[in-house]
């Protein structure tokens, strides 16, 4: 339901919610008393719309973000230099973290300190959609608030004040979104060849003594062409532009047989083109399966969010999500999680004999994502099972076994792989400890997981790299991104510093798909 008031917002642009992997990890809630240097003002809530902010981003109705009035973000109906900065908002002993990604519409009954919050964020802090506006203060996360050299409310006001705006009135999105650039070229970082793999990538062939039997064994072209590749903005507020990796040379099988897949390096850019493949099978824990995911490389840059996961091809998070490989930026600290409806929860004597990761997730023990969209999430310990560290060992494996019993996750660093995994006779019960399972004694797996999609994916910014820009000590990165770079922010670093993405690069050796 709406909210019935007089105050509107362009926060507009909206990514499909089935799609909204990740944007959770800008949900953290906090409960604190507000700052003497905070901004008082009226919270209102108003939908995405499947529009671009004033800022040039895509975001959802998950995600964390906000508009705030012509006062603070200066002219509505361009880019402000406050775009992707984080605001803490208060609401009694509740506050939120939120990404500036727009303007609201000012009218002449709107106050300076008003501000305009996503569905999720409002809810967040307000616990439902239902009161319609609350009052609260704000700041900047970075420091205290300044009013901008900007219009006044009179001049900034639009004729409407009625409803949210359409999409013939709403104003043109900045410049720098028009259009991305497209890349033809090959990157130089590996030779783009189709020639036969090398024996050092060659898919694992062998017999597995608990039964498992290869389904799929994917390599080279082979992994490639079992993918297909989406094509748009990306959401999460991120600002990527994902193309069509094999027409562009952004994905390659190398003279050595494995799988590049990298993001363009055009030094400034309004959208940098980047890749999403999304696999036509799918997949679901009635039928038992095993996967084997040997990555040599993952990016490792500021400014990233690649993930290797799962999604269902239904509402999400109806139909589940299971992140296998994910971080950011520089973290070196996977991170595994899944997200479901409502009646999927993690145990509390699971948590307590975990020894390989540790529990992330901002709703505690339920995996609910409509309740909080992190789900369920766990940070592994290991400090090479991600990001730099990772590729420092030359990568590893990540297995996976999805059945009606559960989900459990394991990981090797390079040098430690099993041999009956190397060999492609895998016997999990030989593995010894997961990093996690969720088991189906807490969480039924084939109501809460449907018609799964396999995912490689490489954001560029979002709200889970703006949401710790900068922070440092999160997810093993010592230093923050902020701090790395120079940048005020993630997406002003990718759409002005294209060298730097040179090496964002996935190297896979293969995919192996197990089943009975």
């Amino acid at each position: 339901m709406r909210s019935a008031t007089t105050f509107v917002g362009l926060l507009a642009a909206a990514g499909s919610v089935s799609a909204s992997h990740g944007a959770q990890r800008m949900r953290r809630h906090h409960r604190s008393a507000a700052k003497r240097d905070a901004v008082s003002g009226t919270a209102y809530y108003g939908y995405q719309n499947d529009r671009t902010t004033a800022c040039g981003t895509v975001s959802s109705d998950d995600d964390f973000v906000a508009g705030v009035h012509a006062a603070y973000y200066g002219d509505i109906w361009s880019a402000s230099d406050k775009c992707f900065q984080h605001i803490t908002v208060y609401y009694g002993d509740k506050s939120i973290d939120v990404t500036l990604t727009d303007a609201a519409n000012t009218t002449a009954s709107t106050g300076d300190g008003d501000i305009y919050l996503s569905t999720a964020a409002f809810t967040a802090l307000a616990g439902s959609l239902d009161v319609g506006m609350i009052d609260v203060t704000w700041e900047w996360a970075s420091g205290s608030a300044s009013v901008a050299d900007a219009p006044t409310t009179q001049d900034a006001a639009t004729t409407s004040s009625e409803s949210a705006p359409t999409t013939s009135s709403s104003p043109a999105p900045p410049a720098t979104t028009d259009a991305a650039p497209t890349t033809t070229d090959a990157p130089t970082t590996a030779p783009a060849s189709t020639s036969a793999p090398a024996t050092s990538s060659s898919a694992p062939s062998g017999s597995s003594n608990e039964g498992w039997k290869v389904y799929q064994s994917l390599t080279g072209d082979t992994l490639i062409n079992y993918f297909g590749f989406d094509e748009g903005q990306s959401d999460n507020s991120g600002v990527a532009n994902y193309v069509n990796g094999k027409n562009t040379g952004l994905v390659y099988t190398g003279n050595d047989g494995k799988v590049y897949i990298n993001v363009d390096t055009t030094q400034n850019v309004g959208l940098r083109n980047s890749v999403r493949m999304t696999s036509a099978e799918k997949f679901n824990p009635s039928t038992a399966s095993l996967f084997i995911f040997d990555v040599e490389k993952v990016p490792a840059v500021c400014g990233v969010w690649p993930a290797i996961w799962f999604t269902g091809s239904g509402t999400w998070p109806y139909s589940g999500e299971v992140d296998v490989i994910e971080g950011v930026n520089q973290y070196t600290q996977n991170i595994v999680s899944i997200h479901t409806g409502p009646g999927c929860t993690f145990a509390d004597s699971a948590v307590s004999s975990l020894t390989k990761a540790a529990l992330v997730s901002g709703a505690g023990l339920n995996c609910d994502a409509t309740v909080d969209t992190m789900g369920c999430g766990f940070s592994m310990y290991d400090t090479a099972s991600y990001g730099t560290g990772f590729n420092a060992v030359g990568g590893g494996a990540y297995a996976v076994q999805m059945s009606e019993d559960g989900i459990s996750v394991w990981f090797w660093q390079r040098d430690q792989i099993p041999a009956d995994v190397t060999s492609g006779g895998p016997n999990p019960s030989s593995w010894g400890a997961s990093v996690v399972t969720y088991s189906s004694a807490s969480c039924d797996m084939s109501s809460h997981f449907q018609d799964l999609m396999l995912i490689i994916t490489n954001n560029l910014g979002g709200t889970f790299p703006e949401g710790v820009w900068h922070t440092a000590g999160s997810g093993g990165q010592a230093q923050s991104c902020a701090d790395i770079t120079g940048f005020d922010s993630a997406a002003n670093f990718v759409q002005n510093s294209g060298a730097s993405f040179a090496d964002a690069q996935f190297i896979i050796n293969s995919f192996m798909i197990y089943r009975y």
